[in-house]
């Protein structure tokens, strides 16, 4: 039997409605095989990376139907690949560096490959808004990064033992 409790990451005092099970209803289903598969978590997060990544080409060619799929199939694999770590008690600062440094790469390249594709078809004006977007994503980021951090004992295996800060 899985316990997918061991996949949540917020204690059940603290939890509340994530928007995203919404359009990834069937995420339990794909973290349960990927369970019984025995995939790796690194491998899942690379797929994630992998997916978004090849979605970013197709928008930038014209190709929005296979690009939607597939940025689609970043979110399943992406929303998976945490959930399969905790599951299997094999998570880790790398795992968790590299999961916000792929969404980051993911929704930048996103965002710039519609922009250039506007910017192909004579709408210069989008590949201002894109480089905005790619601002605006940076800040969230970095402000997700940063509060993530301060929340939790990443700082503390980062920074506390070098003693740059104190408890």
């Amino acid at each position: 039997m899985i316990d997918l409790e061991k996949a949540e990451k917020i204690p059940v005092s603290r939890r509340y409605f994530n928007i995203s099970v919404i359009w990834i209803l069937y995420y339990r289903h794909v973290l349960r095989l990927l369970y019984w598969l025995r995939f790796p978590h690194e491998l899942v997060t690379l797929a994630s990376i992998g997916s978004g990544l090849l979605s970013a080409i197709m928008f930038y060619q014209g190709k929005l139907i296979p690009a939607a799929i597939l940025l689609h199939g970043k979110d399943v694999f992406d929303a998976c690949d945490g959930s399969l770590a905790r599951m299997t008690g094999r998570g880790h600062l790398i795992g968790r560096y590299l999961d916000s440094l792929g969404d980051f790469l993911v929704l930048t390249s996103v965002v710039i490959a519609i922009g250039l594709h506007a910017y192909s078809l004579g709408q210069q004006h989008y590949l201002l808004w894109a480089l905005a977007a790619v601002f605006s994503i940076f800040i969230q980021c970095s402000f997700f990064n940063f509060y993530h951090c301060c929340g939790s004992r990443i700082l503390w295996c980062i920074v506390g033992r070098t003693g740059l800060w104190q408890r």
